[in-house]
């Protein structure tokens, strides 16, 4: 899985570069509801790296968020000097998450719901 996900990345920066009509980069994030299909560590890693294809592409993100506040606002923390801005959905936080993702000024949120 490791090696695939390298790869697929690394193709995804060199295919976006061609591409003219990409306005954000997405879906990324973290998705602890799911670590049956990925885990933890390597979902945080990916999880800079994503910002780091955001800020050389300039462009937004569409950001996912379930069952990982902590770590979520720790990345995005670290990163918010590289992030343009964005959208997280699939938040499933408290309400102290919530506040401290709207802390960042250029990220809105959308909240979990599931019927």
């Amino acid at each position: 899985m490791y090696t695939l996900a390298c790869l697929m990345f690394v193709c995804l920066m060199s295919i976006i570069g061609y591409l003219r009509k990409v306005v954000a980069i997405g879906e990324c994030g973290l998705d602890y509801d799911r670590l049956q299909f990925c885990p933890a560590d390597v979902q945080k890693k990916y999880f800079e790296k994503q910002f780091e294809l955001a800020h050389l592409m300039k462009l937004p993100m569409f950001l996912h968020m379930r069952e990982a506040a902590a770590d979520f606002c720790d990345i995005l923390d670290r990163n918010k000097n590289r992030f343009y801005g964005g959208v997280a959905h699939s938040f499933t936080g408290s309400a102290e998450d919530c506040d401290k993702l709207l802390s960042f000024s250029n990220l809105y949120i959308g909240k979990y719901t599931c019927y």
